[in-house]
């Protein structure tokens, strides 16, 4: 289900709460690097919440740190 929280997107699964930037982090890093993190920098234009915690109170930094992708923590940090 996706609802908007002060122009903030957010999909609510049975389990918990994710961005739209957990999904992208959560698609796997060789993935995303193999794209050089397109999806991610097309989305961190738009002023992403990037303080958003997922079920497991993680951050989408701290889930890039965490796989050692370091195009996404480059994205995410100049965010």
């Amino acid at each position: 289900m996706l609802f908007s929280l002060s122009y903030k997107w957010v999909v609510l699964s049975p389990a918990g709460k994710c961005s739209p930037l957990h999904l992208l982090l959560h698609v796997g890093h060789e993935v995303a690097a193999e794209l050089d993190c397109a999806g991610l920098k097309i989305l961190c234009k738009h002023g992403p919440n990037t303080e958003h915690q997922n079920m497991d109170n993680k951050t989408p930094l701290v889930i890039a740190v965490e796989d050692r992708n370091k195009t996404a923590l480059d994205v995410l940090v100049r965010n």
